[in-house]
């Protein structure tokens, strides 16, 4: 493999490895996959202004999102694929400031448009060629998480407000509510039910998720109904691999010449001859990948294919991580060390967590005797 001579080609998408990690981002009803690749590096006096440029004449069918970020300014890049792979239109945003939540939110794509929240106004895309179909500055939040009806009506919730805004297919706003109870916070997921909307809440009385239903036809809270059941998961179940719902990473990488894609769809294909691979220059301390979660789990562990576990020629050519961070979504940290061995590790942690996501962040590595790409082939929690 040689990854050392295409590590600025690798941050380019695939669109093949994009369709197979798109297939587990969105799965409501009319919506395409998209991508979430995070944490690249910029220049902390990059100053980008909203812009747009089309790339070829073809029309775009799916979105690749990128979150930019260094330690003071972060921006976002979405591009539009093709039927063929190839890049047809790029959006970049302006520069952000850093805040404790993201700035630029991805949405996904529903009935020809894309969807995102950029400094905390809500804008559609035209999927085909990128240009603006409207935009909505009401919103004012970082979303968290959204659904659509069938009839292109878009619900967002916002971590810190408002708990619900509603835009229809035009961008006209239906609906803004701040909050619905005084004692439910950081709201992060919603589910349409028939003709109820159910708002999953981590900051609420009993201290576990819960959820509030409302109704949809006046947007009001249903009277005496609550559920300490997540829409998906339960608080302190066993997490099984079935419960991520998607997976990103800072970088990976992507050799055209042999037609390889090393993208993060390989963590969990169940194939030891495909494995993700960091794209940036070193050796890969500090890149990371992030399972997230559909819903809150317990977390006792992981089990790691560590390295390119193709052969054994493969695995000692490239680097392989040999202590990491692992970061749940209350914050809190677990240092792991990892053997340099050719084969499966099982790592239980000291103590077990209730998370909604785990984060792996290489620290260190065994080097590689050619290659200074750092490989995980597969991982899998328990």
């Amino acid at each position: 493999m040689a990854g050392d001579l295409m590590k600025k080609a690798g941050k380019e998408m695939k669109a093949g490895g994009m369709a197979v990690l798109g297939a587990v981002l969105l799965g409501s009803m009319g919506r395409c996959p998209t991508v979430t690749v995070m944490a690249e590096t910029m220049s902390a006096n990059t100053v980008m202004p909203t812009s747009i440029s089309k790339e070829n004449t073809d029309s775009a069918v799916s979105v690749d999102f990128r979150r930019i970020e260094d330690d003071s300014n972060e921006r976002g890049e979405i591009t539009g694929i093709s039927n063929e792979g190839s890049s047809v239109w790029k959006y970049i945003t302006a520069d952000y400031s850093r805040t404790e939540l993201e700035r630029i939110n991805d949405i996904g794509v529903f009935e020809g448009r894309y969807y995102f929240v950029e400094g905390g106004i809500v804008k559609a895309l035209d999927l085909k060629d990128g240009s603006t179909i409207w935009s909505n500055e009401e919103f004012g939040g970082c979303a968290y998480g959204s659904a659509f009806k069938d009839d292109g009506t878009l619900f967002i919730c916002g971590y810190y407000g408002p708990d619900l805004f509603v835009v229809d297919k035009d961008g006209k706003t239906l609906k803004k509510i701040d909050s619905f109870h005084k004692d439910y916070m950081w709201p992060h997921k919603l589910e349409i039910l028939g003709d109820q909307l159910a708002i999953t809440y981590s900051g609420t009385p009993s201290g576990t998720e819960e959820i509030l239903y409302i109704d949809l036809s006046d947007y009001s809270l249903v009277p005496g109904r609550t559920s300490s059941m997540p829409v998906s998961g339960t608080m302190g179940s066993p997490v099984t691999d079935s419960a991520v719902e998607n997976i990103s990473a800072s970088s990976y990488l992507e050799e055209p010449q042999y037609g390889l894609y090393h993208g993060v769809s390989n963590l969990m294909d169940g194939d030891l001859s495909t494995a993700w691979v960091e794209s940036v220059d070193g050796q890969g301390e500090g890149e990371a990948f992030t399972l997230k979660l559909n819903g809150t789990y317990k977390v006792s562990g992981f089990t790691i294919y560590a390295g390119y576990q193709k052969n054994e020629d493969i695995y000692t050519k490239n680097s392989r991580p040999a202590k990491m961070t692992v970061m749940f979504s209350d914050g809190t940290r677990q240092d792991v060390e990892l053997d340099d061995i050719n084969g499966p590790q099982k790592i239980t942690f000291d103590t077990a967590v209730n998370t909604s996501s785990v984060r792996l962040t290489i620290q260190s590595v065994y080097s590689g005797t050619k290659y200074q790409d750092t490989a995980v082939s597969e991982i899998s929690l328990f």
